[in-house]
């Protein structure tokens, strides 16, 4: 699951003229994701390698909810290393985290990360409440998405043993195969599985006419399951 980020690393004392460039920088990249900037361009490309889960485009769109006005600086740091999960990277950083209001009035915490290659800088991370709200509910429906795609997986193996059955035995069409069941559970299930080279077009019509909702075919492994549902 996808947290605040959390930095932790060595600091070194940049000197107030790089922690300067870094701010004024950091502010041109704020004024860009104000006027609806989306480029790659505005961002660090290795940040955007290292931290891959937001792209530049969602990072300034993000930044482009709060107005300048409404931010409040809290924390700034120079950082030679640091951490974040089992990621470190080194180089020359600059760190400021913001209290800031949205275009809704609600309160926002903001990080970012400026990055220092000789005389040039960018930035590198930008993280906000609102983004890792966005990162988070799109992890979620990823998962729901692996989910449902390894249950069509299962159901395609299901499905053929279906087929292969009723071209056995041509009279069990009139019995549907079982769609969308994420599993087979007891409530629905007419025992005994019965092992696929075993079944009998008599035995499925006599179970089915046990069932006086909708009666459908899946499959438990290599076994068939007759399911009342």
């Amino acid at each position: 699951m996808l947290t605040a980020l959390v930095l932790s690393g060595c600091n070194y004392e940049g000197d107030d003229q790089e922690i300067n460039e870094a701010r004024r920088a950091l502010e041109h990249w704020f004024g860009a994701a104000e006027s609806g900037e989306t480029s790659n361009q505005s961002c660090h490309a290795f940040g955007l390698i290292d931290f891959p889960e937001a792209t530049c485009a969602e990072m300034l769109s993000h930044a482009g909810m709060i107005q300048r006005k409404d931010r409040v600086l809290t924390a700034q740091r120079s950082l030679e290393c640091f951490t974040n999960g089992s990621k470190r990277v080194c180089g020359s950083f600059f760190e400021f985290v913001f209290r800031s209001k949205s275009d809704s009035a609600k309160l926002v915490n903001e990080q970012a990360l400026i990055k220092r290659d000789d005389d040039l800088y960018r930035l590198y991370l930008y993280r906000s409440d609102l983004l890792f709200t966005t990162l988070s509910k799109r992890e979620s429906e990823d998962a729901v998405a692996l989910t449902r795609a390894n249950r069509f997986e299962i159901d395609d193996d299901k499905k053929r043993l279906y087929v292969a059955l009723t071209n056995r035995l041509p009279p069990l069409y009139q019995f549907p195969f079982c769609i969308g069941l994420e599993q087979v559970s007891s409530g629905k299930l007419i025992e005994p599985l019965i092992p696929n080279e075993l079944v009998t077009v008599e035995e499925v019509q006599q179970k089915s006419t046990l069932c006086p909702e909708e009666f459908c075919l899946t499959f438990v492994g290599e076994s068939l399951a007759l399911i009342c549902d």
